[in-house]
């Protein structure tokens, strides 16, 4: 399904960056924007050097049983975070063309596990910080940790957590997970070293 605009956009605002993901209709500080093309081609933004939201409204059928969807953006210049019906979807860095889907998910004895609530799950049950990736049918973790946080305590944590052995789990520390130029986890920086 292509989208393309019009689509409307504004300036990002504390408002809008807050509220401006959701499912609500825009307000008066929306414009009108063709998609493709740059904001600075639009009058409103011609001298805005960003950040700028994009929004469009689309409907479509669900997938069949055992199939999914993915999402396409082509050519998002330098830095987008992508929401699809209020779920984040990413923000890589650069100019590239963006497909995903709704969350990260590894494969783990033939079953999906979502990353992001691997994640969450070692991060509310110790105090460490960690990105899961997917590691070739195995779960890969970079953990930043102090040393009062034993890796075989958290194997075990997760192996139960994940109803999997320990032996799936591959575990690297961390001094410090690396940070996108906005402050969030970089991803791509874990997933360049699978």
């Amino acid at each position: 399904m292509e989208l393309p605009g019009p689509w409307v956009a504004a300036e990002a605002n504390d408002d809008i960056r807050r509220n401006g993901i959701g499912l609500d209709p825009v307000g008066a500080e929306w414009s009108e924007i063709d998609v493709p093309g740059h904001w600075q081609q639009h009058a409103k933004f011609a001298s805005s050097d960003g950040p700028v939201l994009y929004r469009t409204n689309f409907h479509a059928p669900a997938p069949a049983e055992g199939h999914r969807r993915w999402v396409t953006f082509d050519g998002v210049l330098y830095q987008g975070d992508v929401w699809l019906d209020g779920a984040y979807l990413g923000d890589p860095e650069g100019y590239f063309t963006l497909v995903g889907r709704l969350k990260r998910f590894a494969k783990l004895f033939g079953r999906r596990v979502s990353l992001e609530d691997v994640e969450r799950e070692l991060e509310s049950a110790f105090p460490v910080r960690a990105i899961a990736t997917d590691a070739n049918e195995r779960l890969g973790l970079y953990v930043a940790a102090d040393e009062t946080v034993g890796d075989e305590a958290m194997l075990i944590h997760l192996s139960r957590f994940l109803a999997v052995p320990p032996a799936a789990i591959v575990m690297r520390r961390v001094a410090e997970l690396p940070l996108t130029s906005t402050g969030k986890k970089d991803y791509r920086w874990a997933e360049a070293r699978r």
